[in-house]
């Protein structure tokens, strides 16, 4: 928007912002290297995302540089890609053919095909797929080759627990030979994957260093924000959950139900 004359907008790092503007991510440095992983997290809005389309290209910074070396793949929007018209198959092929794979073996279509579970359907158009089918099928495909830098935006966010176990497997062993960048809310798959992490706030790295530290600094910083309700306790705060049952209680179908749950947290939390 600040660009002269015709043609695209120009950079506008220099130009001050107009009331109510903000910089949706800005200040943020880090280095990554191949077999680590590192884990961005932050609220909705934090500017995660964004800086997942700026370090794939998708988006030029107004200032800075981001460098890269070697190829990258990234898998931001499962299924996003995929033909409705085109049968499992065909879609297949085409998505290998857009990353370059234009002469895919049949071993490694057989692969997609058995990760993905769909065998009985990979010859039925796509748009008779559920969500969760166009799932496994994007994220088969997008994770059949290897690539050395890998960005990932809340893919283990959906699917079946199975699945998800499966794909967080199948992330696991990129790993080993990739750099990758992992956006998610999800602590366990931030724990399970990651050995770094960065906290956004506001567009802005707040903090950066082990992905242990990292999610307790994300804690404490909304520590605030947690109301009294004891289902809305953060992720890992909760030490022990019970609940005084009666085996002998029959409960009808559509009758209230009063349950007696004692909750144990680990440390002390504020409330609004």
């Amino acid at each position: 928007r600040h660009g002269r004359g015709s043609g695209l907008p120009q950079s506008s790092a220099g130009v001050p912002l107009r009331p109510d503007e903000f910089w949706a991510v800005k200040d943020v440095s880090f280095e990554l290297r191949r077999g680590e992983c590192i884990g961005i997290v932050g609220k909705n809005g934090a500017g995660k995302s964004t800086l997942l389309k700026l370090l794939n290209g998708l988006i030029k910074p107004d200032a800075g540089c981001i460098q890269t070396v070697g190829n990258i793949g990234s898998i931001i929007s499962l299924g996003a890609g995929l033909n409705p018209i085109l049968t499992g198959m065909e879609n297949i092929r085409t998505t290998l053919a857009v990353y370059g794979i234009k002469s895919p073996k049949k071993a490694q279509i057989d692969e997609i095909i058995e990760f993905s579970e769909l065998e009985e359907f990979i010859n039925t158009p796509c748009q008779s797929y559920s969500s969760g089918m166009l799932v496994r099928l994007g994220f088969a495909i997008a994770t059949s080759f290897d690539r050395d830098i890998i960005f990932l935006d809340e893919v283990l966010a959906v699917g079946d627990q199975r699945f998800k176990a499966k794909c967080r497997q199948r992330i696991h062993n990129l790993i080993k030979n990739s750099a990758v960048v992992l956006v998610s809310h999800s602590e366990e798959n931030l724990q399970l994957l990651c050995n770094r992490g960065i906290l956004m706030n506001k567009g802005q790295q707040s903090y950066i260093g082990s992905i242990g530290s990292t999610l307790s600094y994300y804690r404490e910083l909304y520590a605030a924000n947690i109301v009294s309700n004891p289902f809305l306790l953060l992720n890992g705060d909760i030490e022990d959950f019970r609940i005084h049952d009666r085996n002998d209680l029959e409960i009808s179908s559509g009758s209230d139900l009063l349950l007696n749950i004692d909750i144990v947290c680990k440390r002390m939390l504020k409330s609004d």
